[in-house]
């Protein structure tokens, strides 16, 4: 699962120390958690640790593994909590096209900030599976969720990165250093106006769609799977495929086209016409963005993702028309 780096802090909550508080531990032992879902304490044979921003553990049992993940204590203490991850998993129990696009829930336990679902492996990097199932997938929850009461808003920070708000977002070290030149570049500063005067919310969005989020369910029930919802909210279903198709670009040929055969699925679904593409041609340089400062909070190469931004910013019109091209194929 990927780390978010862009979550605003709730209001009231203080702000980051400046250095990292030590965390004593989950709030729950994994294998707890695990038994309190229904797995059999006599069943687990072993837990590992996945860790990359809040906890997460596979807790390997005979009976099936589940992946148990908690609140971080020095993250919650930051307003990044999993408030919106735990919701979304409460609403796929009543929502049909939502739980389908999900792993097997098997606790949620708001108060301790804790979810714990059904294991299932990593996508392959080298045999991805069909992009067009992720966009359908995609499509069917915003189709479902378009009359559903999200009570919060999706993290699209890096929107507002140019303004008063921009500077209240979560980052460290470099990721904050790219965040001030970036702030301080008249051309980034343009696309990234020019795409929050786009947003139209709409339904519930992922937030940070990408492959990294995916994962593939085996048979009976096989399937891609949506992971990683911390960003999600009530936002502009535009800003999902954005957030898709800015990753395709910047994986390029590494793994083939993975943008095509999304687009051509979520339109199926969706019927969405010219209008939407010309917001999601808008929105696709600001997820660049986005990109490039998970890069540099991560200690990579932030600057092939801002020199795609720029160019994807370049030529918005001309996207616009490849995609309203593919969506009508």
């Amino acid at each position: 699962m990927s780390t978010p780096v862009l979550d605003h802090p709730v209001p009231g909550a203080p702000a980051p120390a400046a250095a990292e508080p030590v965390d004593a531990g989950p709030v729950m032992a994994p294998e707890a958690a695990a038994v309190a879902s229904g797995v059999p304490r006599r069943s687990i044979t072993g837990v590992v640790e996945l860790s990359r921003s809040h906890w997460l553990h596979r807790v390997r049992a005979s009976d099936g593994d589940v992946v148990v993940k908690q609140g971080r204590a020095s993250l919650l203490a930051g307003g990044r909590t999993l408030d919106h991850e735990t919701y979304v998993y409460r609403l796929s129990t009543w929502l049909t096209p939502l739980r389908e696009v999900l792993p097997e829930v098997r606790l949620v336990d708001e108060a301790n900030q804790v979810v714990v679902l059904a294991a299932l492996d990593p996508i392959e990097w080298h045999r991805l599976p069909d992009a067009a199932a992720v966009g359908g997938a995609v499509g069917r929850v915003h189709v479902a969720t378009a009359d559903v009461p999200v009570p919060f808003g999706t993290n699209d920070g890096v929107l507002v990165l140019g303004t008063a708000a921009g500077t209240d977002l979560l980052l460290h070290g470099e990721g904050r250093r790219l965040a001030d030149e970036l702030r301080a570049d008249e051309r980034v500063a343009r696309f990234l106006d020019a795409a929050r005067e786009t947003v139209a919310p709409g339904c519930l969005v992922h937030g940070d769609l990408k492959w990294d989020n995916v994962l593939v369910a085996p048979a009976p029930a096989a399937g891609v799977r949506l992971v990683d919802w911390e960003l999600s909210g009530r936002g502009d279903p535009a800003w999902d495929v954005a957030s898709w198709l800015a990753h395709a670009v910047a994986l390029g040929d590494r793994v083939g086209d993975t943008a095509t055969g999304f687009v051509r699925a979520y339109a199926a679904v969706t019927g969405e016409e010219h209008a939407f593409w010309a917001r999601v041609a808008r929105q696709c340089p600001a997820r660049a963005v986005h990109l490039a400062l998970e890069a540099a909070e991560g200690g990579g190469d932030p600057a092939p993702l801002v020199a795609i931004a720029k160019d994807l910013a370049d030529r918005a019109d001309e996207v616009t028309e490849v995609l309203a091209g593919w969506a009508a194929s």
